[in-house]
């Protein structure tokens, strides 16, 4: 939350809802399944069921979240392939609430939903 409230980007408000504002958050989500926040593939599971309504799954989901890395910076061979890794095994090194790094993960779940709106 720290790093959302400090995040001056459009998509930082609507991470926070994301993260915490209503029954289709993440907070909520996980209180509801009795889920752990740090747990990687109840995040997936939580984006593409609750979230992005069932409009995709995990692929479908990689593909917005190399496509969302790569608007963020130039995506590289290297972190792709740092992706790939961790996708599939637990999450990120980043992936966990205590971590101030941990809000970029819901700025991309933001963005997430703008893209597939369109």
């Amino acid at each position: 939350m720290k790093y959302l409230k400090k995040d001056s980007r459009p998509l930082a408000a609507k991470a926070i809802n994301l993260y915490a504002g209503n029954e289709r958050s993440y907070k909520y989500y996980c209180g509801a399944t009795g889920s752990d926040e740090n747990d990687w593939d109840e995040f997936k599971n939580w984006i593409i069921n609750w979230v992005l309504e069932s409009r995709t799954d995990d692929a479908g989901l990689y593909q917005l979240y190399i496509q969302w890395v790569d608007s963020e910076s130039n995506l590289t061979e290297l972190t792709q392939k740092s992706i790939e890794n961790f996708w599939a095994n637990g999450g990120p090194p980043g992936f966990d609430k205590k971590d101030d790094f941990s809000g970029q993960f819901w700025i991309f779940v933001a963005w997430a939903v703008t893209q597939k709106k369109s």
